[in-house]
């Protein structure tokens, strides 16, 4: 589904039917692992060239070094601790335990 169309279906997002519901749940969980995926590939290349890298870790610190933040500011803290989460999990977690390490 392309995004235009996958901006349709959310706006109706209230009326959905429960099979809308569960085939829009599969395209916003594919698109959102797609983005996902890129953030995490920097993360794990930051020695190419990491200024990608440096950004999303250098917004994280400034959102979290924040008093307060707007309802936007915390989506996008949420996002970016996200990312990082899971790029730390998985390079020191998943793989030692995938080894036998743990």
């Amino acid at each position: 589904m392309e995004r235009r169309e996958l901006a349709r279906a959310v706006e109706r997002y209230f009326q959905l039917g429960e099979d809308e519901a569960v085939d829009l749940a599969d395209e916003l969980d594919t698109l959102y692992n797609n983005m996902k995926a890129k953030y995490i590939e920097l993360l794990w290349k930051r020695g190419e060239g990491g200024e990608g890298a440096a950004g999303i870790v250098k917004r994280a610190v400034e959102l979290l070094n924040k008093e307060e933040l707007s309802q936007d500011e915390e989506l996008i803290l949420i996002a970016l601790l996200d990312i990082l989460s899971t790029d730390l999990y998985d390079r020191y977690l998943l793989y030692k335990v995938e080894a036998g390490e743990e």
